[in-house]
């Protein structure tokens, strides 16, 4: 039986190979554009350009040491249910990124993945499981430039922003500066210092990791050594990170405030970035031992049944028609859910700006109005927002914010922003949840919706309560979050719903968050919880109006019938 190299092999299979790639190419359109917007977005992943150039890189050295070897024939039908089983997984992600646009990008990981399987599939069924081995870090390092679910992600980053304001607090201290730390704020005579996401150090985190991963490969390292070079990964990125924001509190502190902020700060991030990075190659040199003895492919008699172009296209031809499903599916669920997006886009275009909101609800009059700070505008990004303080006869106050989130179309939602839960920013405001006092209810004045009360008590020992109902909110009720491990049920009956109920939805995303402060005129939680159901009674029929309600209302006849300013 003749022996094929691998060039030999791709030369003698061009065809098939090349629909192949060409029709993977057309089913990861989607997520591709949507990568590129989330890399161009200036985020977490603006890294995500050069990891692709680091895999084809160690690809084509794996090829160049090992391309004269023989493919073996071994595993190549294996091929066909691994690509089949990442096409199953990229077209479900997508079918539920179209189906309950749930926002963040938990849909595009989970199809990237599957797409990173049927790349895995093509590889076996062309050259088999020798070569799927030899390129399995290519293939696997794609994985450093996917984003993480935002369910994991913000757990990372909310625990990092703790670490970073307890370090930067102890830190300020030994300097001999006042701090007090209220979470994640940290107040001193000069101002006030937030640590949002963007300062938790969590891109350091994932491109240090990248780079050493990358190190470790092209490298000379034992497992033992290898270890200890991931293992320095995080204390260099929380280092780094942590020189930053001292010296940023530091600058504020004493007032200068210029320097401590804009592109001052972002060059203070860039230089502590290069420390770190600096400190990783230093201990990858430190940890590095003499150069491994290369070890070739097995030899030609090692391998039985060697591979033969011809014995190779009948899997290729397979997985070629599996691609030219799934190019088909994918277009059906683009067609089938785009019928109503230009409506969808009217609709949004036709709600009124938060800042109409009606001076009168029921006892309840206007008293003010503000809006989100620098750093929650940059984390959330809405389209529109308010936050707006009414106060009844009674002397009791209640808050509403709102946050609304323009209807997007599926290309752009890579780098979607969406409202999320304040079990993530009222901890790190230094509160705590109050379990008993967690709980759903459904109500009669507020259809479609599933509003969650949430209850949240001050640490330091003031006494001070926060109840929280999310009224208008796409709660864990909707189940539109793809990495929540709850419900999944309900997730699946949501999506298969969408499938023959798509004109009943609604693309755009909304937030509605009503509290109030016990005080002497709310001094138990129930107190509050009646106030803010008072309160949301007399709000709820104005929601549809602002865009801000699931309920699928004549939009025109609404729009006439408020009068905000009122």
């Amino acid at each position: 039986m003749s022996e094929l190299s691998l060039p030999k092999l791709a030369r003698q299979i061009t065809w098939p190979l090349a629909a192949c790639l060409l029709l993977l190419f057309a089913t990861a359109w989607p997520f591709l554009r949507s990568l590129v917007a989330l890399f161009s977005s200036g985020g977490d992943y603006s890294h995500g350009f050069l990891v692709p150039l680091v895999s084809a890189y160690s690809a084509w050295v794996i090829v160049e040491d090992h391309g004269s070897s023989p493919a073996a024939r071994s595993w190549l039908w294996a091929g066909l249910p691994v690509a089949g089983l990442g096409t199953a997984v990229a077209m479900f992600s997508y079918w539920y990124a179209a189906g309950l646009n749930p926002g963040g990008t938990g849909w595009l990981f989970l199809g990237a993945t599957g797409l990173l399987g049927v790349l895995a599939g093509l590889v076996l069924a062309t050259a088999g499981e020798v070569w799927l081995k030899r390129l399995a870090f290519p293939l696997a390092y794609l994985l450093f430039a996917l984003p993480l679910p935002a369910s994991i992600l913000t757990k990372i980053t909310l625990r990092l922003r703790t670490l970073g304001s307890i370090l930067t607090t102890w830190l300020l201290r030994l300097s001999g500066v006042e701090v007090t730390r209220d979470g994640n704020v940290l107040h001193t005579a000069g101002g006030m210092v937030g640590i949002i996401d963007a300062c938790s150090g969590i891109r350091s985190l994932w491109v240090l990791t990248a780079a050493a991963v990358a190190i470790l490969h092209f490298g000379r390292f034992t497992w033992r050594r290898g270890l200890l070079l991931l293992a320095s990964v995080p204390v260099l990125a929380v280092a780094g990170n942590l020189i930053r924001l001292y010296v940023s509190a530091l600058l504020i502190s004493r007032g200068q405030h210029d320097i401590a902020e804009g592109s001052a700060h972002e060059l203070l991030g860039l230089i502590t970035f290069v420390l770190a990075l600096g400190g990783l190659i230093g201990c990858s040199r430190l940890l590095a031992g003499p150069r491994r003895r290369e070890e070739g492919g097995p030899s030609p008699a090692e391998m039985p049944d060697q591979a033969r172009a011809a014995s190779t296209r009948a899997p290729l031809l397979a997985i070629l028609a599996l691609l030219a499903l799934a190019t088909g599916l994918r277009a059906t669920i683009t067609r089938h859910y785009a019928v109503d997006e230009e409506a969808e886009f009217l609709a949004g275009a036709q709600r009124r700006a938060l800042v109409k909101l009606p001076r009168q609800l029921g006892d309840f009059r206007l008293a003010g109005m503000g809006q989100f700070s620098a750093e929650e505008l940059e984390e959330l990004r809405p389209s529109d927002h308010t936050i707006a303080h009414y106060v009844n006869q009674r002397g009791q106050r209640i808050e509403a914010q709102f946050s609304y989130w323009q209807p997007q179309n599926l290309a752009s939602m890579g780098a979607f922003r969406h409202p999320h839960w304040p079990d993530t920013c009222y901890p790190s405001q230094g509160w705590t949840s109050v379990p008993e006092l967690d709980t759903e209810k459904a109500y009669d004045w507020l259809p479609g919706e599933t509003p969650r009360w949430r209850a949240f008590r001050k640490r330091a020992g003031e006494g001070k309560t926060a109840v929280v109902i999310l009224a208008a909110w796409r709660s864990r009720a909707d189940p539109r979050r793809l990495f929540v491990p709850s419900q999944w049920g309900q997730r699946l009956r949501a999506l298969v719903d969408s499938w023959w109920r798509k004109k009943r939805r609604v693309r755009s995303q909304y937030g509605v968050t009503l509290r109030v402060f016990l005080d002497q005129t709310m001094p138990t939680p129930d107190d509050g919880l009646r106030v803010i159901e008072e309160f949301g009674k007399s709000l709820a029929p104005h929601l549809p109006t602002f865009g801000l309600s699931r309920e699928q209302v004549d939009r025109d006849r609404a729009i006439g019938a408020a009068q905000p300013g009122d």
